[in-house]
């Protein structure tokens, strides 16, 4: 192919560079380049430069252009497409179901072969004597398909026989002969094709053993002899790892990742039809670990300031979404199950049914029992308790959830522990090393958090969960658990609890206390003081008395107060203390209109007292040994014994008016 000369411009516009820079490039000498023959306006001389010493990208656009008709074109030619012709003609058409028979890589594979043939499809097309010649601006003269062929390959960088092989199967094939075909035998080793014990052996120590790919090719050398007598030589470690990792993959996950992955990632399952379903019908409950280690400061039954993971036992409302039960344990149980239910029905209702998990505590033995107490409530209730099916998460609503609340709530705490020992961060290991040395009093401070700060800002973090989380899940349509809880459940169908009675049972922790100043009690370090006006009354009169508090160790916000005998004297609630953050004047005005009630009440009734004893005529016994009128007074005229109180009377007769009193001083003051 002769050299072609081009100008300054030309080269511009082949290769987008600046004319400063290819003058630059010029004097260097990395640009060959010659006086031209033409002349400018002033006179001055010009240069052309070398189309081979361009770039090969602008050489390949230079020689793309369109074919020019020169002198040696036929008439013809001349007569049938004069100056129309254009070598690099438009693809040929392909249906959308021949592409979608081919993955993205063979469609652009099949595409880009196509584009080089393009040219020898229309011009087979055209008749033998419509044929034209044409002559690129190169000089190259194509009056036949060899020479386009020629032409073509030098274009492509290709060898003509590619072309040829390439055109050959499009027009036998179509648009599918310019895809490589796949070898039948891919992937497959003939070796292992002729020798079932070898593939067997293999498949026993990678399935049965779980051996890795390398211990289980290792194993077949040392075996072979005895599996294959007459083999001298064993198949490639390659053919080996091929054929191992082109097992069926429910076979893998089954064999070496055992049972529970096969049911998560291959077995089938039914989809809910949740738009079928309304609010408080079903609720769903399981316990989740978090994945942030805590300071504990509250579970009973674990050390002070030890390092504990804490257990979030949660139930689900399965049409919403919406989070309506909470508790937190250092070791989930039924009784747990118990406190998340109580806060459910005493904020949402009564629902329907209450699927739980299967297994006794993720020991896996068993099924997990409701405690006693939280059986009698769901009779009682009409609450249908159902099991989901044994060691399957996708029957769980809420496992979803749990995996939500890691991700997006637990790895914010700098004491994250990721989801296994391998994902721990070293921010983590860092923080439980210097607890360690905090507990055996090197540090003045522990870098976990406490677990009371910890539950207290997860309550947060759930309240906007269902608030303000936008879910995407089917029926949700974008909108928030509460938007869809409020929605559909309407306030008539609305099941509550007629009796708050119904729900004590669920106080499953018992402990005797006495009662002190102000109706309070002593419990897991905290005071606690009653809730309401008709609680205050009853205790006031239980003072330096011992008492059952039946409390909730999952929510230890509040507390109930039983005689000895189990009945009921009144609710409690966890005392605000000012050290624990600001408190508000009307609760300091609330209490101290409760203090001064309770203390009139009590000089009320001991005013009462005494005038009964005076109208009854019985004078102290101070008086009597001052006036000495017991040893004068003869016996037939003695007064009769005066009426007193007894103790029994307090309960009975006076007890329900003290009560009253108070309560309706109180409802008054408010």
């Amino acid at each position: 192919m002769p050299n072609n000369w081009l100008s300054i411009q030309d080269v511009t516009d082949l290769t987008g560079w600046h004319p400063q820079h290819v003058r630059r490039l010029a004097r260097e000498g990395q640009l060959r380049h010659r006086p031209s023959k033409q002349v400018r306006r002033d006179g001055r001389g010009q240069r052309e430069y070398a189309l081979s010493s361009l770039p090969v990208e602008a050489q390949l656009k230079f020689l793309k252009q369109p074919l020019l008709s020169g002198p040696d074109c036929t008439a013809l030619a001349l007569r049938s497409n004069l100056n129309q012709s254009n070598l690099f003609a438009s693809l040929p058409e392909v249906t959308e179901p021949e592409r979608l028979n081919f993955s993205a890589r063979q469609n652009a594979q099949a595409v880009k072969r196509l584009e080089a043939i393009a040219p020898l499809v229309e011009f087979r097309s055209r008749s033998q004597r419509s044929r034209p010649t044409f002559r690129t601006a190169g000089g190259v003269a194509v009056r036949s398909m060899s020479s386009l062929v020629g032409y073509l390959a030098n274009q492509h960088h290709l060898s003509a026989r590619t072309l040829w092989n390439w055109y050959a199967q499009y027009r036998k094939l179509g648009y599918a002969g310019l895809v490589d075909r796949v070898r039948s035998d891919k992937g497959k080793s003939r070796f292992l094709k002729a020798h079932p014990a070898v593939r067997a052996y293999l498949e026993n120590k990678y399935l049965g053993e779980r051996l890795s790919i390398r211990l289980v090719y290792r194993a077949l050398l040392r075996d072979l002899r005895s599996l294959e007598p007459d083999c001298t030589r064993p198949p490639s470690y390659s053919a080996v790892r091929s054929y191992l990792q082109q097992l069926p993959k429910p076979l893998l996950i089954l064999s070496r990742e055992g049972e529970r992955q096969f049911q998560e990632r291959c077995e089938p399952y039914l989809l809910t039809d949740f738009e079928t379903l309304v609010p408080n019908q079903i609720w769903v409950s399981d316990h989740g670990q978090h994945d942030v280690w805590v300071r504990n400061d509250l579970f009973s039954g674990v050390s002070t300031n030890a390092a504990v993971r804490p257990w979030l036992t949660a139930i689900i409302d399965m049409r919403s979404r919406k989070i309506v039960g909470t508790a937190w344990s250092a070791t989930p149980s039924s009784h747990t199950i118990s406190s998340a239910l109580r806060v459910g029905i005493e904020s949402f209702g009564i629902p329907q049914i209450l699927y739980v998990d299967n297994g006794k505590d993720y020991e896996k033995v068993g099924r997990i029992d409701f405690s006693p107490e939280c059986s009698g409530v769901l009779v009682r209730l009409g609450i249908q308790p159902q099991y989901c099916l044994p060691r399957h998460p996708q029957s769980k609503l809420i496992e979803s959830w749990f995996g939500t609340v890691r991700k997006r709530f637990d790895c914010l705490w700098p004491s994250y522990c990721g989801p296994g020992p391998k994902d721990r961060p070293e921010q983590c290991t860092a923080a439980l090393k210097e607890h360690q040395a905090f507990l055996k009093g090197k540090r003045k401070s522990s870098p976990l958090p406490l677990a009371s700060e910890f539950i207290a800002t997860a309550r947060q973090w759930i309240a906007e969960y269902n608030s303000q989380h936008p879910h995407t899940g089917r029926g949700m349509r974008g909108r928030t658990p509460d938007e869809v809880f409020n929605e559909l459940l309407l306030p008539g169908q609305k099941r509550l609890i007629e009796s708050p009675e119904v729900l004590y049972a669920l106080f499953w922790d018992r402990q005797r206390r006495k009662v002190s100043e102000g109706g309070c009690v002593q419990l897991y370090g905290e005071r606690y003081e009653p809730a309401d006006g008709e609680s205050l009354a009853k205790l006031f009169l239980e003072i330096e008395r011992d008492v059952l508090v039946a409390c909730d160790p999952a929510n230890l916000g509040e507390a109930i107060a039983l005689d000895l005998d189990g009945r009921l004297l009144g609710r409690l609630r966890a005392q605000k203390l000012i050290t624990r953050g600001p408190v508000s004047h009307e609760d300091i005005r609330a209490s101290m209109r409760i203090r001064r009630t309770a203390r009139k009440a009590i000089a009320d009734y001991v005013t009462g007292l005494s005038g009964i004893r005076a109208r009854a005529g019985d004078r102290s016994e101070i008086s009597q040994l001052q006036n000495g009128d017991r040893a004068e007074t003869p016996r037939a005229e003695q007064s009769p014994p005066p009426t007193l109180v007894r103790s029994q009377d307090l309960h009975t007769v006076a007890r329900p008016d003290f009560i009253d009193d108070i309560v309706r001083e109180l409802t008054d003051g408010e």
